[in-house]
């Protein structure tokens, strides 16, 4: 008789357990996939002006530096974890492709600091063309920082080339990137 009160509580404790895991299934940090369509950061039906060409080049209007703030500001949101907010970057950034972007890529950009470092990478391509499409799903103005950025680069700033290589400059004078990206000279800085 003991036996068999025993197997009962065992078997009213592993339908509890399993009640309670299914109930809870998806709400945890791991959870924040677009892969459903019906996330909040799923972007798939947006469709950038310049994104028609074939060689997806999409014009970047913003920092490194302000994009690695995007990325930080969102894996801290409920439900995103940074392979989740990978999968969504790759996914807006090459649709239809099967693109996928390495989390030991993101962690190396992600320490970095500087306007244009790590202007060259993929994360830097693929968080900003899924933050600009986020911000058209999402009705909102572009700031006025973006709007400096577009009068500055028309084209978009420099990403086929690092900008963190050396410089020559005239003895005395010290090379430096602002906030913009814009490479200025200091000059008559050493004695």
């Amino acid at each position: 008789m003991a036996m068999a009160k025993a197997m009962a509580t065992a078997t009213a404790t592993q339908k509890r357990a399993r009640t309670a895991t299914a109930a809870t299934a998806g709400k945890g940090r791991g959870s924040g996939r677009a892969a459903d369509g019906n996330s909040e950061y799923d972007v798939s039906g947006i469709e950038l002006e310049v994104e028609e060409d074939d060689e997806l080049e999409v014009p970047v209007f913003e920092t490194c530096d302000r994009v690695r703030d995007m990325i930080r500001k969102h894996v801290e949101r409920p439900g995103v974890t940074k392979a989740g907010f990978l999968r969504d970057a790759a996914k807006a950034a090459f649709p239809g492709g099967d693109k996928t972007i390495n989390s030991g890529l993101l962690h190396v950009f992600l320490k970095q600091e500087g306007a244009l470092v790590g202007n060259t990478g993929i994360v830097f391509y693929a968080a900003y063309v899924f933050f600009d499409k986020l911000r058209i799903k999402n009705g909102e103005p572009k700031d006025d920082f973006r709007l400096t950025m577009e009068d500055i680069w028309p084209y978009g700033i420099e990403r086929e080339k690092p900008v963190n290589g050396p410089w020559i400059v005239r003895a005395g004078s010290q090379p430096y990137i602002n906030e913009f990206g814009q490479v200025r000279i200091m000059r008559n800085c050493y004695p």
